[in-house]
């Protein structure tokens, strides 16, 4: 029962040539280079939300993913998922050097508020050009016991853009759903700056913002003048699928700061170098700041 391969398909094609955050490998063991590249390439900030619910500017899921330890067994890299109800979740990959080329063991166990490891499942890590497919198995991922025993198959997929990540969890014995599946399509996250220009008529003259950044983090972004008075407009800035059946796009969003409305927006590829967008009474341009933001 494969979660992912129907949006892999359209989310690795539309995001094919991306930009690839690689660092140096370990030397002297090949499995090991391969296990540290695919764990530095992984490491960032993310911000996306659930595949069935990219249409709603709530919930919003925020992660961070932070390379926690190198050894001659494998790297470990430690998950956050940050929710914008304030709930946080941790998790942990582990890359374990494969027996043959392009193939990785791995691990993947949730982490207690304590920090303790929960019950680890192995992964199944395919390499793939510039990222991964890794996969635990029912028979293998189970938790808990007796009549309350659940089988987790989770697949993971990156390509050094897009990360994607689907939950199912099922019977033990029947292999039946317990829950409807759950996949999130995050990206990473990237910072603009840009300049903004506001005026009350149109043909008043025009009160600038100060620079400023903007995250694609959905995150809204007050505009002040010179002087950091308020410019009463907010941006924003993320991820949004118009349907489905289409690759993911920026959504530049500009409200009232006031009453919230929607003044205009307007829509971009993820690797565009800039966005902006012209009003009578408001015009911005934004440009990319260098790479996507990392750990």
């Amino acid at each position: 029962m494969r979660i992912l391969l129907p949006l892999l398909a359209l989310t690795l094609a539309a995001c094919s040539g991306a930009p690839v955050r690689e660092g140096t490998p370990a030397s002297g063991n090949a499995g090991l280079a391969q296990a540290e590249r695919a764990a530095r390439l992984l490491a960032g900030e993310y911000s996306g939300g659930e595949s069935r619910d990219r249409s709603q500017a709530a919930g919003l899921v925020r992660l961070v993913a932070e390379v926690e330890r190198i050894g001659r067994d494998g790297v470990a890299v430690r998950l956050t998922q940050f929710a914008e109800d304030g709930g946080e979740r941790q998790f942990r990959l582990v890359f374990e050097p494969g027996a043959t080329p392009n193939r990785l063991n791995g691990r993947f166990a949730p982490i207690a508020p304590d920090g303790s490891a929960r019950t680890a499942c192995p992964l199944e890590i395919v390499l793939r050009e510039g990222g991964f497919i890794a996969r635990t198995s029912a028979e293998s991922c189970r938790f808990g016991s007796g009549p309350d025993a659940s089988a987790l198959i989770k697949e993971i997929a990156h390509d050094g853009w897009t990360l994607v990540i689907g939950d199912r969890v099922v019977d033990p014995q029947s292999g039946e759903a317990r829950m409807p599946d759950r996949v999130l399509e995050l990206q990473r996250l990237v910072r603009f700056e840009g300049w903004a220009g506001v005026r009350d008529q149109a043909d008043s003259a025009w009160r600038l913002a100060r620079p400023f950044q903007l995250l694609s983090d959905g995150v809204p972004v007050a505009l002040q003048d010179a002087a950091g008075m308020p410019l009463e407009i907010e941006l924003e800035l993320a991820p949004h699928r118009v349907s489905e059946d289409r690759p993911a796009v920026f959504r530049l969003r500009v409200f009232e700061a006031a009453s919230g409305d929607l003044i205009a927006q307007s829509w971009a590829a993820l690797d565009s170098g800039s966005l902006g967008l012209a009003l009578p009474r408001f015009q911005a341009g934004l440009a990319r700041s260098g790479s996507p933001v990392s750990e």
